[in-house]
């Protein structure tokens, strides 16, 4: 059992920018990247200039959707997202060696029904697809491994919406 280490002194600089918006009445856009560089800078038991356990140097997504208002479709809404996750270091090198999983690119889609109950509330019906490719990647693992990223998922929902 490696334990827990406390103390040192790590160093996270860098940003992110993401941007929600309409383009037209119907197509919405939600787009983000983010770069960290977080190292450790001192330490007693960790090795300066190694990359901080679980942090990805970089993250990007785009998700579109498209919500009819009127017409035969109203209340139909499908979408469609990427979301990029680079490189990260998934254990120090003091404990069982230094790795890194790859970084991975998963793609998502989604429809859903919304009807109106009463005033403002709205019943939504829901099916998205995870991980549309079945894209095999890593998550970051303590104690000497890696977990395997979530598989191609069908996920169903029901669930009340308020406009407010």
């Amino acid at each position: 059992d490696p334990g827990s280490i406390n103390g040192g002194l790590f160093r996270s600089e860098g940003f992110e920018v993401e941007t929600i918006g309409r383009i037209t009445d119907n197509l919405q856009v939600l787009a983000g990247f983010g770069a960290l560089d977080a190292e450790v800078v001192r330490s007693d038991s960790l090795n300066p200039g190694d990359q901080i356990q679980g942090v990805p140097e970089t993250t990007a997504n785009l998700w579109l959707s498209y919500d009819w208002n009127d017409g035969p479709l109203e209340g139909l809404g499908v979408g469609a997202g990427a979301f990029y996750r680079g490189d990260i270091v998934t254990q120090f090198s003091q404990f069982v060696g230094t790795y890194e999983t790859d970084s991975y690119l998963t793609a998502d889609i989604s429809s859903w029904y919304r009807t109106g109950l009463s005033n403002g509330v709205d019943l939504k019906f829901g099916l998205t697809m995870q991980n549309v490719f079945d894209e095999e990647y890593g998550v970051g693992g303590f104690g000497g491994g890696v977990q395997a990223g979530q598989p191609r998922t069908l996920i169903a929902s029901v669930g009340i919406a308020m406009n407010l």
